[in-house]
């Protein structure tokens, strides 16, 4: 099966309203959500989910796709940045 990324649907919340989709992430999550600029690594900003967590989705030049899920941290939980590779696949956390 190929992978055929969704176009028309990807977000719930657009950029162009990125004031209004911040305020409405950080009200539903209950803490304060920033959306990174990303423009310097070549990435705009597509829009943004409410998940359990918050995913913020980014597109470069090309057409790929980068998504950021942000969530609040737990006191008992590692915040150690990890850097993962499997079959091809890089994750950040």
């Amino acid at each position: 099966m190929a992978h055929l990324p969704e176009r028309f649907h990807a977000v719930k919340v657009k950029a162009a309203e990125e004031k209004h989709l911040v305020a409405w992430l950080s009200k539903r999550l209950g803490h304060v959500v920033r959306s990174p600029g990303l423009t310097e690594a070549g990435c705009e900003l597509v829009g943004e989910r409410l998940l359990p967590a918050a995913q913020l989705m980014y597109e470069d030049g090309g057409g790929r796709r980068v998504t950021l899920y942000v969530r609040r941290g737990h006191p008992d939980t590692d915040s150690t940045f990890r850097l993962v590779s499997e079959d091809g696949v890089g994750e950040f956390y």
